[in-house]
């Protein structure tokens, strides 16, 4: 059951934060091969990746830490969802940025307990 023909192009959407900038790129994949679980997908230059389905329009995280200042996450989609995608990962970085925040005053909040027991 093939829901797409071979000249379908699917975009990779990336928003990268580096320190005070923040960027999106994108990238155009085309398929090659569908079959029930995956896409199989390849951009004008470089190799082939399987894209499984349920990771379509998925917000992913590309930098698991938070290092040298800088946060990246991306999603596969259609063309057509660009717009939507762009917006969930704006909101998705936010929401990582405050949960970086919480993390950040939890570790001050204990250095300052371990502080004050040592005088």
């Amino acid at each position: 059951m093939n829901t797409f023909d071979k000249g379908t192009r699917f975009i990779q959407v990336t928003g990268t934060l580096e320190r005070d900038r923040f960027t999106f790129h994108t990238c155009e994949w085309k398929l090659l091969v569908e079959t029930s679980r995956y896409y199989e997908i390849k951009p004008d230059s470089g190799s082939v990746k399987r894209l499984y389905k349920e990771k379509l329009h998925v917000i992913l995280n590309d930098s698991s830490h938070y290092k040298h200042a800088a946060l990246s996450c991306s999603a596969f989609c259609m063309k057509e969802r660009e717009a939507e995608i762009r917006v969930q990962i704006l909101h998705h970085l936010k929401q990582r940025i405050q949960e970086l925040k919480q993390d950040l005053q939890h570790n001050l909040d204990a250095l300052e307990q371990a502080s004050g027991q040592i005088t």
